[in-house]
């Protein structure tokens, strides 16, 4: 017997010598060899042939669940991100879209209902809106009151700088989440150091002010709103002052960073991405200027929980490409991640449809290139860790030219010793 299984999502793991146990809602269960071996098949998301009485426990436990296409609740992406437009304000150095410049290709208002439909009937819980800059979509408001509609959580990643979702008619509908006292909406808003910085990197004077200004409207509106921040060689000494003098003083949620990556016109700025020894530094120091501001109220994100100096490992810590998410490009390609198709020598091999002739549940249960994808682990040392960088296959692509290898950004220095 040959099945394909997808692992519990709220699990942890540490390994003991050759032998791995598993931790399940507090609880700590010890595997022999062979269930280990097995266990690391799971992790690389290979096919498990036989072991029926052990896949069997491990199910009933709720460690493991069964890939079944007729069935999707069993496997759905936890978000579709749906790149509505190319259609941009700013022109930003670091855009893996290389969006803007003229470039004004969108999918129609009819075609994001469509693919919302299919979202819902896949078990999708939710769906992001970006670009681009998705506020200049033509029919903006109509796909807001599309996503209203729905059952989805809705996240809207905007660089903040236009005057869209201040609009009452868009803020009503933002609105509309919390009165239902649910969180249906967040907003995320793309900012990358101070004032003098932002605007130049952004390439538009008043672009940091109209970002801030967003965020305080929305705060104001008790619309649940995160800052999100690329950092590279360029700011990274600016992060501190930037923390002190405007992210501890906005009405947020959460602040997240992330390092720049050699995609789109990042590509031709190589010389600012940080090294793995300095993004190591750089996090270890932005963590202790955020304790020691005392920052309560905003979460630092994108700092793994169990860090590579614990034995404990999260399952979900890791490239989430084809996994639990799945993105939607403005021409209608639906791929596990676009940083893929914007590396890789042959993007073919990584889209596996389009929404214009394809339903998304075929794509996501049957596409031979999704499962490839989901299958990237193929070197043992990232198939039994990714508890400390997350692995980016797309990294991997743009460097090495191979999304097998370690992540060049593991501070474990895997990439330095396989590359």
């Amino acid at each position: 017997m040959i099945a394909e299984y997808s692992l519990s999502s709220i699990m942890i793991w540490k390994t003991r010598g050759e032998k791995v146990a598993l931790v399940l809602r507090g609880k700590e269960i010890g595997l022999n060899k062979e269930g280990t071996k097995v266990f690391y098949r799971l992790l690389r998301r290979e096919p498990i042939e036989g072991h029926e009485e052990f896949m069997k426990t491990l199910i009933e436990k709720g460690i493991v669940m069964v890939y079944d296409p007729d069935n999707p609740k069993y496997f759905p992406p936890e978000a579709i991100s749906i790149e509505i437009t190319l259609d941009c304000n700013l022109f930003c150095k670091h855009c893996y879209r290389e969006a803007g410049g003229g470039k004004t290709q969108s999918l129609s208002a009819n075609m994001i209902e469509k693919v919302i439909k299919e979202a819902e009937e896949l078990g999708c819980k939710g769906i992001a809106i970006g670009g681009g800059e998705p506020t200049l979509h033509p029919e903006f408001h109509k796909i807001l009151k599309a996503l209203d509609r729905s059952n989805l959580q809705v996240a809207i990643i905007t660089n903040g700088a236009t005057k869209v979702l201040q609009k009452k008619k868009n803020l009503k509908i933002l609105k509309r989440g919390i009165e239902k006292d649910i969180t249906k909406y967040t907003v995320g808003v793309s900012m990358y150091g101070p004032k003098e910085y932002d605007d130049q990197f952004r390439g538009k004077e008043g672009a940091f002010d109209r970002s801030v200004e967003l965020c305080n409207i929305l705060g104001e509106a008790n619309i649940p709103t995160n800052v999100q921040c690329i950092i590279s060689r360029e700011n990274r000494d600016l992060i501190p002052r930037f923390i002190k003098e405007t992210i501890s003083k906005l009405p947020i949620k959460l602040f997240s960073i992330a390092p720049e990556r050699p995609v789109g016109r990042s590509s031709r700025r190589k010389d600012k991405i940080l090294s793995p020894e300095e993004y190591e530094n750089t996090r270890n120091e932005i963590e202790n200027v955020w304790k020691s501001f005392n920052i309560k109220d905003i979460e630092l994100s994108n700092f793994p929980k169990y860090p590579h100096d614990s034995s404990y490992k999260r399952i979900p810590f890791r490239c989430s490409a084809g996994v639990n998410q799945m993105t939607i490009a403005p021409n209608g390609d639906i791929t596990a991640c676009t940083w893929l198709t914007s590396v890789a020598e042959d993007p073919e091999k990584y889209i596996g449809g389009n929404i214009f002739k394809d339903n998304l549940k075929d794509v996501w249960h049957k596409s031979k290139k999704f499962w490839e994808i989901r299958r990237t682990y193929k070197n043992n040392t990232c198939g039994a860790c990714m508890s400390v960088c997350s692995k980016c296959p797309a990294h991997s692509i743009a460097q090495k030219g191979s999304p097998d290898l370690p992540d060049p950004f593991c501070p474990l220095g895997c990439y330095t010793e396989k590359g």
